[in-house]
């Protein structure tokens, strides 16, 4: 599926060590921020947008959060 969208670029503010509040996408978030949260899942990182999981993936500069998903 990670065909499907373009990667989602966004201004990620911490809330807790895991919880992140994302704004910038346009489109993509029905509302001016969307959770991020990124946890562990046998063994892999991961990140959740909204009621998806997709694998963590870090930038030199930032961390993004992809909207590539896996099933």
């Amino acid at each position: 599926m990670k065909d499907m969208s373009p990667p989602l670029d966004m201004e990620l503010t911490p809330v807790t060590d895991t919880v992140w509040a994302a704004s910038g996408a346009g489109p993509s978030f029905s509302a001016a921020y969307m959770p991020v949260v990124f946890t562990t899942l046998k063994g892999a990182e991961y990140v959740y947008i909204g009621m998806r999981a997709a694998p963590k993936q870090a930038t030199p500069a930032s961390v993004s959060a992809s909207a590539a998903v896996g099933g």
